[in-house]
């Protein structure tokens, strides 16, 4: 959840890819639900991408593709 207002995202889902698959779920220990503030120097950039390249609404996902896919780990492979 994005509360850009405070400077804060929560943490609370997680998704994996397994095996090709994606799954999402709870991240595996309560460690893993987290608040992290974002510092005010990038605020900008970061809503900026919100804004552009996210799903709407406080659960939607940050990075999602052109055509609203999620980025799978081979998409960041280096050639």
């Amino acid at each position: 959840m994005w509360r850009g207002d405070h400077g804060l995202v929560t943490v609370k889902a997680k998704l994996a890819e397994v095996a090709g698959q994606l799954q999402s779920g709870l991240p595996k220990s309560k460690a893993g639900v987290l608040v992290v503030a974002i510092p005010a120097a990038i605020m900008p950039d970061l809503t900026k991408h919100l804004d552009e390249w996210s799903e709407a609404g406080p659960n939607g996902r940050v990075f999602v593709g052109p055509r609203g896919a999620t980025p799978r780990r081979t998409n960041f492979n280096q050639y």
